[in-house]
Parts: structure tokens; C-alpha cells; sequence
């Protein structure tokens, strides 16, 4: 059976009837968002609904400071060759004393440490969750925050679909990176052949009854603050950005940015190439992260205003009707 699938450009979200919208300024928008632990036990809140990814070249010790101190959180990458820059790095994200999560990869047990420094979220960053490495290597992460009390949440994926979804949930996962090939950076989607529209990927992972509201995040493909309230609509409860953040000035953007899997990062981590699912490309900063972040808050909230709801969540909720374009 083939299936039309829909992305971010094929749909508009439709505003509701004035005489039945009661969101009469935008300062009523409550643009909050929380997680819930996979068992429902613990909450994780955020004042804005980002999370900066952990990118090479893009996210930095002070992004992810800043990007704190404004309500969201960011996750520290895990392509480090020298340990002890890590441990300087994260031991100053640490002193400014915000939310930060921290990426990890199959390999490695820097959890360990990152939790001990205070992460709040420990990402288990492979771009395949649907592996059975990924799902055993998430029992060992989440079994060891358990054992040591540590308030902390797992992270993992990358899923697009119900069954991917629920296997991550199931090994312990309480926070679902939802998406494959959708980032601007990524040519898994050229190379492979494999993906899932975004749109249509994260309605699959919610699930017909949203059985997984407050699990899911939007990864890959947002740019901008109209994709991020189609994400919202249909079922992410925050949304992870990368290139976009390269345009502030607390990245750490040096001129050219690249894809984690692109030759680029592969040669200077792995010192060797195998498949390239990812490009480079020149990207200048130019611009405060507050004030992107301002920018990017305002137009969720205008969104909100038209389409009648009073928060973020409410948009997960109650969804909205939309036409394909």
C-alpha cells in the first residue's frame, strides 16, 4: 500500500473562528513544556520548548549556557578526542548553574561522569534507534541512573514510527528523538533511500490516541518558528534545533558547519571515512541567541493566538485542523 506522507512545507495549520477565540494577546501564551520519565514518575520541566543539538560546530559550552539561562536546554556533543577539554567544558557549563544534557555514544560510559556533574538529560546519540544496541545500551544507562538516584532523563533515537517509538520506551527511553533525514545537514535520505516525512513521523509515533504526548521530540528539518508549531500539533512537546543556532554568535560556528555523519567529522573523529550521509556548508553568525530565541518564542505565540490555545501543550492536546497546500 502506498501512503501520501506529509512533511512541514505540505501542510497550513487553519485559525480558528473569532467569535469562539478567547487568546486575545499573546502575552497569555504559556510557552512552557514538560517530559515525562518513561514511567511516569518524574517530570522534567522547560520554560521554552528547544533543545540545541548536540552538534559539532554548532553547539558550544556557552550556547548551551545561554541557552538555559533563557528557559530551554541544550545537550553538549560527544565528538570530543581529548577528555580532559570535555571535562573543562562541561565543568563550565556546570558553574553557571543551568539545565544542560549531555551526548553519548555506544561505546563510551561518560555518563557516568556526566551524571555526576549534574546533566539532566544523558542522550544516547546513534541516528538508528530501531538497533538492538541502542535498546540494550539504553537498559545500561537507564538501570544506572535508577541504581544512583540520579534526577535524571534518557534520551534516544532516531525513531519514525509507533513500534520504533514504543521499543525505545519500553528499554527505558524517556525522551524520543523523532526523525530520520530531516535534518539540513543530513543526506541519509539521498544515500539510503530511508526516511519518514516529518509530519507524518510524528503523528505515527504519537500514536493514534497520543499515547506519547509528552515524549517526543521534533529532530531534524525546523527552520523556523511556523515548522516548530506544526511539530506542537502533532505530538512533539519540544523541538531540537541545529543549523538554525549556528546563526548566533555563541555557537560555535566558525564559518562552516557540517552534518555528523559528513566526511568532514568523520575524518577528524574517526580518522577514517565510511558512509557519508551528510554535507558541509558556509553559514556566517549574526545574531544574539536571546534574540533568536525572542523571535522564534513571539511567532509560536502569534500561532497560538490564531489558532485559539493558550499554550504549547494545548497545542499537542487539541491539535488543529490544517489544509495540505
Amino acid at each position: 500500500m502506498i501512503t501520501k506522507a506529509l512533511d512541514f512545507d505540505d501542510i497550513l495549520l487553519v485559525p480558528e473562528s473569532r467569535e469562539n477565540n478567547d487568546t486575545d494577546s499573546r502575552e497569555q501564551i504559556d510557552i512552557s513544556t514538560k517530559f515525562f520519565s518513561y514511567d511516569k514518575s518524574k517530570v522534567l520541566n522547560l520554560d521554552v520548548p528547544i533543545i540545541g543539538s548536540p552538534m559539532k560546530g554548532i553547539i558550544s559550552p556557552n550556547l548551551i549556557v545561554e541557552l538555559g539561562r533563557l528557559g530551554g536546554i541544550g545537550i553538549l556533543h560527544r565528538f570530543y578526542t581529548d577528555r580532559n577539554l570535555w571535562v573543562k567544558d562541561i565543568s563550565y557549563i556546570k558553574s553557571k548553574d543551568v539545565d544542560f544534557g549531555v551526548a553519548v555514544g555506544l561505546d563510551d560510559d561518560y555518563y557516568k561522569d556526566a551524571l555526576d556533574f549534574g546533566a539532566r538529560i544523558i542522550c544516547l546519540d546513534v541516528a538508528n534507534g530501531y538497533l538492538v544496541s541502542v535498546k540494550n545500551k539504553a537498559q545500561d544507562i537507564k538501570s544506572y541512573i535508577e541504581r544512583n538516584n540520579f534526577d535524571a532523563f534518557l534520551m534516544a533515537g532516531n525513531v519514525v514510527t509507533y513500534e520504533g517509538t514504543n521499543g525505545l520506551i519500553k528499554n527505558g527511553v524517556d525522551m524520543i528523538r523523532v526523525g530520520i533525514g530531516s535534518g539540513s545537514l543530513c543526506t541519509t535520505r539521498k544515500v539510503t533511500g530511508v526516511g519518514v516525512p516529518q509530519i507524518y513521523a510524528l503523528t505515527g509515533c504519537r500514536g493514534e490516541n497520543k499515547d506519547f504526548l509528552g515524549h517526543l521530540v521534533s529532530d531534524g528539518g525546523i527552520r523556523n518558528s511556523g515548522d516548530a508549531v506544526k511539530a506542537f500539533v502533532f505530538g512533539a512537546s519540544a523541538v531540537m534545533l541545529g543549523s538554525i543556532l549556528a546563526t548566533t554568535f555563541e555557537s560555535a560556528n566558525n564559518g562552516i558547519i557540517f552534518g555528523m555523519a559528513s566526511r568532514k567529522l568523520q575524518e577528524e573523529y574517526y580518522h577514517g571515512v565510511k558512509s557519508i550521509e551528510g554535507i558541509e556548508k558556509e553559514l556566517t553568525s549574526y545574531q544574539s541567541l536571546e534574540d533568536f530565541i525572542n523571535e522564534f518564542v513571539y511567532g509560536i505565540k502569534s500561532a497560538c493566538t490564531y489558532l485559539n490555545k493558550k499554550s504549547v501543550e494545548e497545542l499537542g492536546i487539541k491539535g488543529a485542523n490544517f489544509y495540505m497546500v
